[in-house]
Formats: C-alpha cells, structure tokens, sequence
C-alpha cells in the first residue's frame, strides 16, 4: 500500500475523488456538491473596476478549479430545474432547446447553399 501512494499517477488520480480543500464536516455538515465552501468573496458584479485586478488575482485558474466551478454551476441548475418537486417539464424543453441548437448547427453547411442572392446566372 506504502508503494502505491509513491506512485506520481495514483497521487494524481485521488485528488479526482476528494472533498475541497475547504471542507471541514464538523463546521459545514454533510457534503453539498452546489457550494462553494472556500472563503466568502464579493460577486464579480460587486466589484469596482479598481478592485478587479486584485480581485483576479485571488481566484485560481487551475484546471481542478475550474471543474469545480462546472460542476458547482451543474448541480446548482439541476437542483434548481429539475430535480425540484414542482419542476413541471423544464427538463423535456432544455433537452429540446439544446437538441434544436445542435441541429441547426450541424445543418449550417447546407444551409449556405439556399442563400438568395441577387443574380442567377
């Protein structure tokens, strides 16, 4: 077992499958994949422009925080839309809205042939 967590890919592989950092289970209670359990900051939409460059500079970029960032954003809509009780059928218009979006841009290349133009020669 000692072998195995000297091994760069298996360390690298079970930071996959951990709680944040962040997460402490005696203060938070049981774990919430839709919340951001790091330190409470202001919204991008309350920052003023001087501000922002230290505001960015507090963020991390890295590829884990950004699919955490995903994944926050995932269960929050899912919560919200469709796994609510009275989520009625949001589920079967997303599903339809983004089957409609990916038609239309599959079929865009045959589009560009039935373009009016003014001469037919």
């Amino acid at each position: 077992m000692a072998e195995s967590s000297k091994n760069p890919v298996v360390t690298w592989w079970r930071t996959f499958n951990c709680y944040p950092p962040e997460y402490n289970r005696a203060i938070h209670g049981p774990y919430d994949p839709r919340i951001n359990y790091a330190c409470k900051d202001k919204g991008i939409l309350d920052v003023k422009l001087n501000e922002l460059p230290s505001w960015l500079m507090r963020r991390r970029f890295t590829p884990s925080a950004m699919a955490g960032v995903m994944s926050r954003h995932f269960y929050r809509s899912c919560h919200h839309h469709f796994i609510a009780v009275r989520s009625r059928s949001n589920m079967f218009f997303t599903v339809l809205l983004i089957t409609a979006a990916m038609g239309y841009v599959f079929q865009l290349h045959t589009m560009s042939h039935h373009r009016r133009y003014k001469y037919h020669w």
